[in-house]
């Protein structure tokens, strides 16, 4: 069998047509594709960095806000003899944020079981940003020994 150059060359020019096809086929999807992702998510060349900056700020803001924290602060049951009973509460809070909390406070609520024996406030007034507040405080009660207490610091 015998092909003739003219058979070639049809051949060759059908498959550089066909291969155009595809390369302008792919093209066009390539760019539609990334035309619907982006009308999809919304992102723009500098969107995903804006969105970093601005996660970043919150992140800075949320770090320099006050915020209170118990450090080795327990609570000790004492029941004196002939004596009101009270819950000698002793340690440390420490405001890990850099801005001032104020109003500093400890709601301690005591427990006699499912009864509540006291709930109160341990008022601690101002703590500074990064500062810290010794406690050394009584809370009084009537009745049976405690069963749980809570304490948990407040401020504004």
């Amino acid at each position: 069998m015998v092909i003739s150059l003219s058979e070639v060359e049809k051949k060759g020019a059908g498959l550089k047509i066909a291969l155009i096809v595809v390369s302008a086929l792919f093209v066009i999807s390539l760019f539609t594709n990334l035309y619907l992702y982006t009308r999809q998510y919304g992102i723009t060349p500098d969107s995903g960095l804006e969105n970093q900056v601005s996660n970043l700020q919150n992140q800075v803001s949320n770090l320099k806000k006050a915020k209170l924290t118990k450090v080795q602060l327990l609570g000790t049951d004492k029941r004196p003899w002939l004596q009101t009973p009270y819950l000698q509460i002793t340690g440390c809070v420490v405001n890990v944020g850099t801005d001032t909390a104020y109003n500093c406070k400890l709601h301690v609520i005591l427990y006699q079981g499912e009864v509540t024996a006291e709930d109160t406030y341990i008022n601690l007034g101002t703590i500074s940003g990064e500062g810290w507040k010794g406690v050394d405080s009584k809370v009084y009660y009537e009745g049976e020994a405690l069963t749980a207490y809570s304490i948990t610091p407040k401020w504004e």
